[in-house]
């Protein structure tokens, strides 16, 4: 499978949150399953695997789906 990047941009409105907020999570590491950030001489870098981002966003919307399932089933 091959690795596509994703910019801050398009991560922070799949997520639905602001840039800012993406950028501050993946320094503390809050996103590792897709990706990280690294300072380099005052300068922070940012990596999101494309795929990994997906396949997060997916098992989101299964929780959701399963979370609403089980409230119809009482």
């Amino acid at each position: 499978m091959e690795e596509i990047r994703v910019t801050i941009a398009e991560a922070a409105k799949m997520l639905d949150m602001h840039q800012m907020c993406l950028r501050i999570a993946l320094r503390q590491g809050k996103f590792s399953y897709f990706g990280e950030a690294w300072k380099n001489d005052e300068k922070w870098s940012y990596y999101i695997n494309k795929n990994r981002l997906d396949e997060y966003l997916g098992n989101k919307k299964v929780e959701k789906c399963e979370k609403i399932d089980s409230c119809n089933e009482e």
